[in-house]
């Protein structure tokens, strides 16, 4: 495998999560929270940072994904492949360039929407609201057509595809929201206002609702990759795709087992100072986790999957 497509591969994918993950925190978390107004601003003002920087990011390695992609294919150079017009025959004649062409028409509605309207008032608009929390979604669902999932036909290839892109979307909602519930608990410990307490609650609250349901959706989408993918149980301990799955399925439910800490024990308690520190750093250890699922994921996506070589022998 390409090491330098693995890496650009996940800092892509990282990139996304991110982009998407706080486009859905702002506008079903933080807003409705109150918590823009948090340390007179400064959390908006990191957030905003936040997102420009992982959409910008995401943008860049798109791009080299696309040239490195478009070498492969033609057998050359990046340099080569981009002279001979390469990239735009890939962006013309396949599902990876389509996909990508409709991720950066995306892309620039987000960067446009974000310069036009602040994210403190993002949120009030339910139009507004609800035009960002769906072209998070294309944002994150459309890498679908980048992996497996786009490669496989028929009804089968269908199925696969929708369950690819909901597992993208629901990680979106739930690893993309973890670092910025993480910025807004820092500043409502930092926040000598009396009311930062109950917003760190409510938002507290709203992200384990949202964490449940995305959980779910990442459990229900799995289980059809894994099936699509693996095969068979023998596939999946025989075959060095099914062990890497293993692993991720490992830190997934490491990943679950923070979560439900935060949900069953941390979150009544956050008023506490203590308390609110220690669910900050367990959303920070759920963060570095989620980072290793996507390094698992980038890998994974350029092995043979269990299910193609038992077809293959």
């Amino acid at each position: 495998m390409d090491a330098v497509l693995i890496g650009i591969r996940i800092i892509h994918f990282a990139s996304t999560v991110m982009a998407g993950g706080i486009l859905w925190f702002c506008c079903l978390i933080a807003g409705p929270a109150g918590a823009m107004s948090l340390a007179h601003g400064r959390f908006r003002r990191a957030l905003a940072r936040l997102l420009w920087a992982n959409l910008g990011l995401a943008l860049l390695s798109g791009a080299a994904w696309l040239l490195v992609l478009s070498a492969d294919i033609a057998g050359e150079t990046a340099a080569e492949a981009l002279s001979e017009g390469v990239p735009w025959i890939v962006l013309a004649e396949t599902r990876f360039g389509h996909a990508w062409i409709a991720r950066l028409v995306i892309a620039g509605l987000i960067a446009a929407g974000i310069a036009r309207f602040d994210l403190a008032t993002l949120w009030t608009s339910k139009w507004l609201s609800a035009g960002a929390i769906l072209l998070g979604a294309g944002f994150l669902g459309l890498l679908a057509s980048a992996g497996h999932a786009g490669a496989t036909g028929g009804l089968l290839g269908a199925v696969h595809w929708i369950a690819d892109a909901l597992h993208l979307v629901a990680a979106g909602a739930w690893l993309g929201g973890l670092a910025p519930l993480a910025l807004l608990l820092a500043a409502a410990g930092r926040d000598g206002d009396e009311e930062a307490a109950p917003i760190a609650v409510r938002a507290t609250h709203r992200f384990s609702t949202l964490g449940v349901a995305a959980v779910a959706a990442i459990l229900l989408s799995g289980l059809v990759n894994s099936f699509v993918l693996v095969g068979s149980v023998s596939a999946l301990v025989e075959s060095d795709y099914g062990r890497v799955l293993l692993i991720k399925i490992a830190v997934f439910l490491a990943m679950v087992t923070l979560a439900a800490d935060n949900l069953l024990r941390l979150r009544h308690r956050v008023l506490q100072p203590s308390f609110m520190q220690r669910l900050k750093l367990n959303s920070l250890a759920e963060a570095w986790l989620g980072f290793v699922v996507i390094v698992i994921v980038a890998v994974l996506g350029l092995m043979m999957p269990g299910a193609h070589l038992h077809h293959l022998h």
